[in-house]
């Protein structure tokens, strides 16, 4: 969980520092690539034929429609890549829980992920939650 929860919003949260959303939402796609990758490689799941020519024409689109422009968004592509791999990884790494519920795997994983997020920003922040107007 901590690919998904920790790493992954952190590489996603520099990727749209350095590209607009509409790009970085589109590498995000590649999440479906890199669980189903990840899928093959560590679980050895069985893949058709027509499932590798639609991970590739996925990884395609996503990459024809946000091909970064300059160096700047080579870097924010890769940091999101690198997040979609991440929260591929946590994808297969949950899939293999049977003993409890989908619903359950992703309420635990909200509450993980977000407290991991909030304690991460409190820290590098150093400010303190208040209420009123920002």
């Amino acid at each position: 969980m901590l690919s998904g929860g920790l790493i992954a919003p952190v590489l996603l949260m520099l990727a749209l520092a350095r590209a607009p959303a509409a790009s970085v939402s589109l590498w995000l796609g590649l999440e479906t690539v890199a669980t189903a990758v990840l899928a093959r490689v560590f679980s050895r799941e069985h893949f058709a034929r027509r499932t590798w020519v639609a991970n590739g024409r996925v990884f395609g689109a996503g990459m024809m429609l946000a091909a970064p422009f300059e160096w700047r968004g080579g870097l924010a592509a890769l940091l999101a890549v690198l997040a979609a791999i991440g929260w591929g990884m946590d994808n297969n790494l949950t899939a293999t829980l049977d003993v409890v519920t989908p619903s359950q795997i992703t309420f635990v994983k909200g509450l993980v992920g977000g407290g991991l997020n909030l304690t991460a920003g409190l820290l590098l922040e150093g400010h303190g939650i208040t209420a009123g107007r920002a």
